[in-house]
């Protein structure tokens, strides 16, 4: 089926591949086995557990170079990249086991960064800021 113009019907697919005739009756399954391939999946599913588990959102790539904390928060943005790439081929691998990937994040860097040598804390607190395991505050905590 090609793409007529005047209904604005493109034929099902995804990213350009069409969706054989087979899978007619099933489109949901097709769609999400194509989407499972796609490398973002992954990625993506690896950086949704690490919010999870921290409690902290993803770091942003800085943008200002003059900024004086740049090289820092550059090297907690690469650190953090380094990790997702890490559990993501640990995810696929494993045929998106979800919990193979959990113990992945446990086990790495990222996720035990607060347990890590605060020898270098002067520039320690500032890489490390954002990585490793929050905790919530009590009540009593909150009004001190």
């Amino acid at each position: 089926m090609a793409y007529d113009e005047r209904l604005c019907v493109r034929p099902h697919g995804y990213k350009g591949t069409a969706m054989p005739k087979n899978e007619e009756r099933a489109p949901l399954r097709w769609m999400t086995k194509q989407m499972a391939k796609d490398p973002r999946f992954a990625t993506t599913m690896v950086r949704v557990m690490l919010t999870l588990l921290t409690g902290r959102d993803k770091l942003t790539a800085p943008s200002n170079i003059y900024d004086l904390d740049f090289a820092f928060t550059a090297r907690a943005y690469a650190a953090q990249e380094e990790e997702v790439a890490r559990v993501s081929k640990v995810f696929v691998a494993e045929n998106y086991n979800f919990k193979k990937a959990l113990v992945e994040i446990v086990k790495g860097q990222w996720f035990r960064a607060s347990n890590g040598d605060e020898a270098n804390s002067a520039s320690g607190d500032l890489l490390l800021g954002q990585v490793g395991g929050g905790r919530l505050l009590s009540p009593e905590e909150l009004n001190a």
